[in-house]
Order: C-alpha cells, then structure tokens, then sequence
C-alpha cells in the first residue's frame, strides 16, 4: 500500500513538473517564434504554442481531479534550455533547442501517462497520454525540418538533431 502511495505522489510530482515545463514554455516560444526565419518552423512553434496552452490547461484538470496545486515543482531542465534558447538566434539553433524540449516533454509526458494508468487514474491517462501525442507530432515535424535544414545547408549547428 504504501509503494502505491509513493507512486501516487511520484505522479504529483511529474504533473507539477510538467505544469512548470509547460508554462515556462509559453513564455519562451513568442520569442523563438519572433525569431525564426523560415516559414515552416514559424508555424511549427506556433502550433506547439497553442497545443502547450491547452496542455496547460489539461494539467490544471488533472491536478484538479487530484486535488493538488499544479504549480509546486519546478522544471529546471527546461528552464535550462529555455535559458539557451535566449542564444539561439537563427533558425538551426532555435530548431535544436525545440526538438530537445519536446523530447523533454515527451519523456515526462510519457512516464505521467504511464503512472496514470498502473495507478488506475483513467481520466488523468487520457488527458496526458492526448498531450504526448501532440508533442510527440511536433517533434515529428521538427526532426524532418531538421532534415530540411540539412539538405538547404542551414548556416549553424543541429549537432544534436544530426543524431536522428
């Protein structure tokens, strides 16, 4: 009983967590937004702004069904990349700082959804696993734009993107 518990608040943690990420991603995409040339990486950053917007508001829900605060624990990691972010001023450096927050947020999305549903929490699940998804389809997009910028020989680095 008490490891069940334990993973109950594990869950808490994460929405927070992701509440954090979300909101501080809000914050910083205008400005990537602002200063992205190409048109396809503009609209990419928009739409993940309005899908994170209503991915906050879907963690406001399940911190709701809850009964806890979702503001609490803070998402260093990507405040960290938000932070390089503010270096990023061409287009193959706001692309890499985009995809490797996505796949933050995919990892913590992920494993909330996961510990939704072993914990029995179907609402909470749905609503997680329905933002991993959107996520995960802009992360799409920003890996084959990533590919884009390496065949129109982007001026700068996807040091990173060039993994995958």
């Amino acid at each position: 009983m008490e490891e069940s518990k334990e993973r109950e608040e594990l869950l808490y943690r994460e929405v927070q967590v992701l509440y954090s990420a979300a909101s501080l991603l809000t914050n910083a995409l205008p400005r990537m937004i602002m200063n992205a040339e190409d048109y396809e990486l503009k609209a990419a950053l928009i739409q993940h702004l309005e899908e994170t917007e209503i991915q906050i508001e879907r963690l406001e829900e399940v911190a709701g069904y809850f009964d806890i605060s979702p503001e609490g624990q803070r998402s260093t990691g990507v405040q960290e990349l938000i932070l390089e972010s503010e270096h990023a001023a061409y287009d193959p450096g706001i692309l890499d700082i985009s995809h490797r927050i996505a796949e933050y947020q995919i990892a913590g999305y992920g494993t909330a959804a996961e510990m939704a549903e072993e914990l029995g929490f179907e609402f909470a699940e749905e609503l997680l696993q329905q933002s991993l998804e959107e996520v995960i389809a802009v992360d799409e997009v920003f890996r084959a734009l990533a590919g884009k910028s390496q065949e129109t020989d982007f001026q700068g680095s996807t040091h990173y993107l060039s993994q995958f």
